[in-house]
């Protein structure tokens, strides 16, 4: 269990050179069994202080907040988008967005954002939780890490 820092979050934290570093469960994954692919840590346990590897396992941030959302650490009453402040956009307004064939300019022009929003819900760097299918999710695989075949670690050296 961390002791020290901790963020907004809850999530423990420690500092270097004075600045927020690195999640406290995130470089507990690493000591233990190195680099972490492009991916999320998860914690079973659902402690966000916990730094065991042994409660740790990876998953895309899809599936990240599918487990959050799983174990009620959803706002209640809050959409996702809502929680999200400084969204421009609408539910709809992305759903169409990601549908549109037209050139990102005039979709840009005609929801008042940039290229680069459009660029980005189009593919799936932003909002891909509502415009991407939904995934299959095994929040606990069977096998003895506790971590899809496709995300175990390579030993660390």
């Amino acid at each position: 269990m961390w002791k020290r820092s901790v963020d907004t979050h809850g999530y423990g934290q420690f500092y270097v050179a004075g600045v927020p570093f690195r999640s406290a469960h995130k470089w507990a994954w690493v000591f233990e069994y190195g680099k972490v692919p492009d991916l999320c840590v998860l914690h079973k346990c659902d402690n966000p202080r916990c730094v065991n590897p042994d409660h740790l396992f990876l998953g895309t941030q899809q599936e990240n907040i599918a487990d959050k959302v799983r174990k009620g650490r959803q706002p209640k009453g809050m959409s996702a988008e809502e929680m999200c402040r400084n969204a421009v956009l609408t539910r709809e307004q992305v759903l169409a967005i990601s549908r549109d064939e037209r050139p990102h300019k005039e979709i840009a022009a005609a929801f008042g954002v940039s290229v680069g929003a459009v660029a980005k819900i189009k593919s799936g760097e932003r909002w891909a939780w509502l415009t991407r299918p939904k995934a299959s999710f095994e929040p606990y695989p069977p096998d003895d890490l506790g971590m899809p075949e496709k995300y175990k670690p390579e030993p660390f050296r």
